[in-house]
């Protein structure tokens, strides 16, 4: 795709502007949701979309996380799978533009598959079916399904045991088969998963000594939470 970062000065100026505007573009869009203008919404969302596809020299329907790695632009990534969220929404209240919906519905899989934010993203999916909104349903749940698939990372207990620990799998389970069935479940999970990460990765630069007894801190937090979770899965 790219070698390397496109520059404003690489780009026309209007092209430039565009860019440089794309974050209003993004929240009067929030703006509009909010207040039910689903068109003004929907033009928005896509004003912010085009305003980074042709900064990075592509069409709209070629945004790819490949366009961002050759450096760290995490921001941007999240910020285009909710874009494309939001228009799956929309576009699913009309059965005529249901396949523009399964489209976006492929890039918020897309920018959503590998990144931190992912369980959150799934998570947000799975709210939306519950409460009955969708009407291409089948969309949602094959999307909900290919993010929720891979979407396994325990981080704290992961952290403190080991990926592969039978803690960290009890844990995993009853993520699975307990929270994700309640909404304060869901909520907890969406919590857990948009600063678990963040946490994990400043201990992870503590030094060795610090970190181990961080470590040992940590698991005995866990333990009587790791008993229920294994009490729930025999």
């Amino acid at each position: 795709m790219v070698n390397k970062p496109p520059s404003l000065e690489d780009v026309p100026e209007a092209v430039a502007k565009a860019y440089l505007e794309r974050i209003s573009f993004f929240k009067k869009a929030k703006i509009y949701q909010q207040k039910e203008d689903i068109p003004r919404m929907v033009e928005s969302v896509r004003k912010y979309l085009n305003s980074v596809a042709a900064f990075y020299g592509v069409e709209e329907k070629q945004l790819h996380p490949n366009l961002f790695k050759c450096y760290d632009h995490v921001s941007e990534q999240l910020l285009l799978s909710h874009a494309y969220w939001d228009l799956a929404k929309a576009y699913d209240r009309s059965e005529k533009l249901h396949d523009e919906a399964a489209r976006c519905l492929k890039q918020f899989a897309l920018f959503s598959i590998g990144f931190k934010y992912q369980y959150a993203n799934s998570v947000m999916i799975k709210k939306y079916l519950r409460l009955r909104k969708a009407n291409n349903v089948k969309a949602f749940e094959q999307c909900h399904d290919k993010i929720y698939v891979k979407a396994k990372g325990c981080f704290v207990s992961s952290f403190a045991y080991g990926q592969n620990h039978p803690v960290t799998s009890d844990f995993r389970y009853f993520r699975d088969h307990y929270l994700s069935k309640h909404i304060l479940g869901l909520d907890f999970i969406s919590f857990y998963y948009k600063h678990s990460p963040n946490i994990v990765s400043r201990i992870e630069s503590f030094p060795f000594g610090f970190r181990f007894l961080t470590k040992q801190v940590v698991k005995i937090i866990l333990y009587p939470l790791a008993v229920i979770a294994k009490v729930y899965r025999s």
